[in-house]
């Protein structure tokens, strides 16, 4: 006789909760005498008796085949998985997680037994309880009548068992299979509207080969998913890491099984595999030297080899998310290993016409030193408030000042704060076009918006965005079509003619993620935070060339003349970053020079180019740094170590220096060709809370507007002081145009516009 008993110690436990007044201590589970549960704390015996009556019903009553009762101990999250099979019930007790451990694999139980056990148990319970209106009590009295009231009923299904084979691949060089057998259920009910994570369904178990090279290695009953889940797991660590160069080393148990992961910066994997004992481990076997190409196709053929038949034979697991994030990930490392392995770089081999045309372009224009020992007054015109203002929303046209709100977007005369017009608009963000503003809304509505009116002139339908600023580029250059480009949905870059309002073309890209464009001619130099740096042809997005390195482009490009610079990273966090430094042909794709930077150093925004050196700005947890390097061979020139400046910071090439902006009220001018600082200013560092969230240096007229407490104007020159800009906002946003009337920007929604007064100029006798 097989029987099912469910024992509940009463001895004084100090988990106990108040309101068990009788019912101390613990409960068990056994089969035959066997305990095949870990000792269960009584704040959940109650309830693991309620959910094993219910359970247990379903069974009787064929209305489920299969079922799961989760409990506690007092520190891990166990499962009780119950499977009936013609008039006996399988039970199978595992821990549950991302780490699970199977303890008792189908013990047989008699199903009229594993009835009479639990409503013993159920009697016992409320036996002892004298109060019984608590309502656990309740709940347990309500599943002892239910349970009363039904009997186990006869099983007249035939139950197909079908052989399953998972086959190594013969040319492969390393390869994993198993075979195993499933029970197959036609007539189980299945959940359309309802996904649950059932990873009892999956605990099938079967012999495990491995076979590498001309060595295999077999493994005893084992449990073919969670070694798949354990192996997929491993895989997509050790290709993360074998991209960025980094060492990996790992070891896991698993369905008594060990295996470890050993990666060197050199990409020279090792793959240990042993069984266990409670000795420790015997028998292990290292595998030296394997590829890691080889070992992540032999873990995705060894998953879809699993995926197939369940979803063939069972029915249920189509809504099992423990089987839809399997697979979900076996999608995952396929598409990362298929990026990582494409073989599609490409060169232009006629580059003569992009050449051409960005020789025709003019050069980059010098700074205008017009202000000699000139002196710089401001005076306020005037104030306004643009409720929910959007800082990267507010633009110069000309004579008016057009800012995006929550809810409206309103255009003003610089002059006097005159209204000229406003008109209500949906969340999204703007862009400036030379006739007017175009909103792109999160829902994909592209929406163009006169200047001069403010009225909708024209709305393009594209792909709804998910999350995330837009990246694009503006082309108004004659010569070429007149294009807004934009990033369209996850993977797409699109091409929108903003006169006719038709989509011209659009490029799909491989991952597409955090995109960034950077036009450079008749260019379109485009990265989405993958292995792949792509220009496009502007006026057709056809691909000109293409660029795979291991790392990722992460960071915007720079393009300047005849040389395109671009560094690429792992992405990891600044302690153990890897990055390095490419320069381009811009109109080949060709690689010039690569050079590596710092370890455990990150850079920052896009490269910044003199006539001489480029220049990288680093950041690390002492502070902003900078390194430059010759622009022809990208050897070190110099190198500013971190901390010399706030890692908060903005800056910007100014003639023959760099200028910086820093969040403590610090002001430098450095010497681009030594990095030597020419000047420095120090200003009182703004409240907490009130330093500018846009930093950014502002060149207009020769004359340097920097925000800080107040807008500071500086000659770049010599760091001279011409003037400031006294508000009582904090200028989060500024707007300067050519004759350096400022418009200020308060995040909080304030506007303050300011003109320059007479130009004072010392005279020297």
């Amino acid at each position: 006789m097989r029987a099912f008993q469910i024992v509940i110690d009463r001895r004084s436990t100090h988990s106990a909760s108040r309101m068990f007044s009788n019912l101390r201590g613990v409960l068990d589970v056994l089969v035959d005498g066997t305990n095949v549960t870990a000792r269960i704390g009584q704040d959940h015996a109650i309830p693991l008796l309620r959910d094993l009556a219910y359970a247990a019903a379903d069974l009787a009553i064929h209305r489920h085949t299969r079922a799961t009762v989760r409990f506690y101990d007092q520190r891990d999250a166990w499962a009780l998985g119950l499977e009936r099979v013609d008039n006996d019930v399988l039970v199978t007790v595992f821990q549950a997680g991302e780490h699970p451990h199977v303890v008792v694999q189908e013990r047989r139980v008699l199903g009229i037994s594993l009835l009479r056990g639990i409503m013993n148990a159920i009697e016992s319970v409320l036996d002892q309880e004298k109060d019984k209106t608590e309502p656990l009590f309740r709940d347990l009295d309500a599943a002892r009548r239910f349970l009363e009231s039904l009997r186990w009923q006869t099983s007249s299904r035939s139950i197909e068992i079908v052989d399953v084979v998972v086959e190594a691949q013969s040319d492969a060089a390393v390869s994993f299979s198993t075979e195993f057998s499933l029970r197959v259920y036609d007539d189980e009910p299945v959940l359309d509207n309802v996904e649950r994570n059932e990873l009892h369904s999956l605990l099938f178990t079967g012999p495990f080969h491995v076979r590498i090279g001309d060595v295999r290695r077999d493994f005893g009953n084992v449990h073919p998913f969670l070694i798949a889940e354990c192996l997929l797991r491993e895989a997509v660590m050790v290709l993360q890491a074998w991209e960025s160069g980094s060492a990996f080393n790992h070891r896991r148990q698993v369905s008594d099984i060990l295996i470890g992961i050993r990666l060197t910066t050199q990409g020279i994997l090792s793959l240990t595999l042993g069984g266990a004992s409670s000795a420790g481990f015997h028998g292990t076997l290292t595998f030296p030297s394997i590829s890691v190409v080889s070992f992540v196709e032999a873990t995705l053929a060894f998953s879809r080899g699993l995926v197939r038949p369940l979803l063939r034979h069972d029915r249920s697991q189509r809504s099992n998310l423990r089987m839809r994030v399997f697979r979900e990930d076996v999608r995952s490392l396929s598409t990362a290993l298929r990026e990582v392995v494409r073989q599609d770089a490409k060169l232009n081999r006629s580059p003569e016409s992009y050449r051409a045309f960005a020789a025709s372009v003019a050069t980059r224009p010098a700074s205008n030193h017009s202000w000699g020992h000139g002196r710089l007054r401001f005076h306020a015109n005037w104030q306004a408030a643009v409720p929910g203002v959007d800082l990267q929303s507010v633009f110069l046209f000309g004579d008016r000042l057009v800012a995006a709100g929550s809810r409206e977007l309103a255009s003003i005369d610089k002059q006097s704060g005159r209204i000229l017009w406003r008109v209500p608009i949906e969340r999204g963000v703007s862009v400036a076009a030379p006739h007017g503003i175009v909103r792109l809304s999160p829902r994909g509505f592209m929406h163009f918006h006169d200047l001069t009116t403010g009225e909708i002139s024209m709305v393009v339908r594209l792909a709804a965005r998910n999350g995330g600023l837009p990246a694009g580029a503006i082309v108004n250059v004659p010569g070429l079509p007149r294009l807004l480009i934009v990033s369209e949905g996850e993977k797409h870059i699109t091409a929108v003619d903003y006169v006719s309002g038709e989509v011209r073309w659009r490029h799909t890209l491989g991952r597409g993620r955090s995109i960034k464009v950077r036009r450079a001619g008749k260019l379109l130099v485009v990265t989405s935070s993958d292995q792949t740096l792509t220009a496009l042809d502007v006026s057709t997005g056809e691909t000109v060339w293409r660029v795979r390195d291991k790392l990722r482009f992460t960071r915007p490009v720079s393009y300047d003349r005849n040389d395109l610079f671009a560094v690429s990273g792992d992405g990891a966090l600044v302690q153990s970053g890897i990055e390095k430094l490419h320069a381009f042909d811009p109109w080949t794709g060709e690689t010039k020079w690569i050079q590596c930077l710092d370890a455990g150093i990150r850079s920052m925004g896009a490269p910044l180019t003199t006539d001489e050196l480029v220049v990288v700005a680093l950041h690390h947890r002492r502070g902003l740094g900078l390194c430059a390097f010759d622009r022809n061979d990208g050897e070190p020139r110099w190198r500013l170590e971190p901390g010399f400046a706030p890692t908060i910071s903005a800056w910007l090439l100014v003639d023959d220096l760099i200028a910086i902006n820093c969040e403590n009220g610090m002001m430098l001018g450095l010497d681009w060709r030594t990095g030597t600082i020419r000047w420095r200013h120090t200003t009182e560092s703004p409240p907490d809370g009130d330093a500018p969230r846009n930093l950014d240096p502002v060149l207009r007229s020769g004359a340097l507007f920097l925000p800080q407490r107040n807008v500071i104007v500086v000659r770049p020159t010599d760091g001279e002081r011409l003037g400031e800009v006294e508000a009582d906002l904090v200028p989060d946003l500024i707007r300067v145009d050519d004759a350096c009337n400022v418009v200020v920007v308060e995040e909080s929604g304030h506007v303050a516009a300011f003109s320059a007064g007479a130009r004072l100029t010392l005279i020297k006798n």
